[in-house]
């Protein structure tokens, strides 16, 4: 009778939770969400195919999250089985063999782990086989870099790639998923295009999404049946999108805020007056009507020399270039040139220095002559592919990996503005003649 009295109370224009953003830049805001924000999202994911009665999906992100809270009121409304992880993410892939789901969202720093393990495990492989398979990659590399450039990949050695090596390790990768997987999505930041291209090769669809708290979550989203790989795909039925003269997205619709709680002003500041929320993103719509998110409006980098830099982007170039490296930091605002922080994973790399001979624990072995050699590679490889004012310049590699908590929110993303001050100190040592050269 209490359920019932108090459910009848209810309308759709009332408050179902406070959501925080996730502060990478500043003071997390409370997002007022309201009942009528989550039935939208429920029932835009049903209509468009990607919540179903017959899904059963795997679900670890964390439960005070945005996009873990949507995926719960689709699973209400779509009705299909959901299963929660334990709580250890070094338990996913032994999940995903005991679920055997048919859909998972994940966040990208999950899909950046599975290809730098795939990688590393390559590089590590004796003879003739890990000859192959490192050949094999390499021709998948180039076909990303075809496509990105408009092309189609062709030619008898990227066919016979496919049948050596991508097939092999679709059936691999097939079975880690449980052997069901009919596609991911990711969102809750930008997904690396080399990332992308690298598991559709491998036959798998990665559907990247767009949304922020303030918007309920999902807002655009590539369908199976479509992946733009680039693109965070078409808005929902039900939400419109135009980008401002200064190239920010506006979104409106029903997924989007009552406001920010108890902050009147920076209500008024996201949502103007025709309804249109401020993203604070810069973006493009194609012809096809498909978003493509270039960076956040308060990251954008400007260098002293003017030039205007996209850090996230060029961080996502980074990590898919080695298995290595698990967080990269860009900085440069207002500075003659570009410099990185750089994380490196511990698992990674100490299969790495097995193989190259390197003696010594993770905190030695991230400062050592040989990781600085090799990450100074990486990067020299890196911009040869930049322009001159993009290229990094200076990088330092910590003896530390970033945790949830510090330098990372609970999606993994990286606390931009927490990682500037921390390491204040080491950003003024690259433009004082200090660190470490990648020239």
């Amino acid at each position: 009778a209490t359920v019932a009295s108090r459910s009848a109370g209810l309308g759709p224009d009332d408050v179902l939770t406070l959501i925080y953003t996730s502060g990478t830049t500043g003071r997390p805001k409370g997002a007022i969400i309201t009942h009528d924000n989550m039935l939208y999202e429920s029932e835009a994911a049903v209509k468009i195919g990607i919540a179903a009665p017959e899904h059963v999906q795997y679900l670890f992100l964390p439960m005070a999250h945005v996009f873990a809270k949507v995926l719960e009121a689709c699973w209400f409304r779509a009705g299909h089985v959901m299963s929660f992880w334990e709580g250890d993410m070094k338990k996913i892939i032994d999940n995903l063999g005991e679920v055997r789901p048919t859909t998972m969202c994940a966040v990208p720093r999950i899909f950046e782990k599975v290809y730098a393990k795939v990688v590393s495990d390559v590089t590590a492989t004796p003879g003739l086989a890990g000859k192959i398979a490192r050949w094999g990659l390499a021709q998948g590399a180039a076909a990303g870099r075809a496509e990105q450039a408009g092309q189609t990949p062709r030619g008898a050695g990227w066919s016979l790639a496919q049948k050596l090596v991508w097939g092999k390790l679709n059936t691999k990768l097939s079975a880690r998923f449980g052997g069901r997987m009919q596609f991911f999505i990711s969102g809750g930041a930008p997904l690396s295009k080399d990332i992308a291209y690298f598991f559709k090769y491998a036959g798998f669809k990665v559907c990247e999404g767009y949304g922020l708290t303030e918007t309920s979550a999902a807002t655009c989203v590539n369908l199976p049946d479509h992946v733009k790989i680039g693109t965070v795909g078409r808005p929902i039925p039900g939400t419109e999108l135009k980008i401002a003269p200064d190239g920010e997205v506006l979104i409106r619709g029903r997924g989007v805020m009552k406001g920010y709680w108890n902050k009147p002003d920076a209500t008024k500041e996201a949502i103007d007056a025709d309804g249109w929320f401020h993203s604070g993103d810069i973006g493009e719509i194609d012809a096809e009507g498909f978003l493509k998110i270039t960076d956040r409006k308060k990251d954008i980098i400007v260098t002293a020399g003017g030039k205007n830099v996209a850090p996230q982007n060029l961080e996502n170039l980074i990590k898919a270039k080695s298995p290595l490296i698990s967080q990269a930091v860009v900085h440069g605002d207002k500075r003659k040139f570009l410099s990185v922080l750089i994380t490196v994973d511990e698992e990674n790399l100490t299969n790495w220095a097995k193989g190259k001979g390197v003696a010594g624990g993770y905190q030695a072995l991230t400062q050592s002559k040989e990781l600085g050699n090799e990450i100074s590679q990486v990067i020299k490889d890196l911009n040869s592919r930049l322009a001159s004012y993009e290229s990094l310049k200076k990088f330092k590699v910590l003896d530390h990996d970033f945790v949830v908590g510090d330098q990372l929110t609970p999606s993994l993303k990286v606390k931009r503005k927490v990682c500037n001050e921390r390491y204040q100190a080491i950003f003024d040592g690259f433009y004082a003649g200090e660190g470490a050269g990648a020239d």
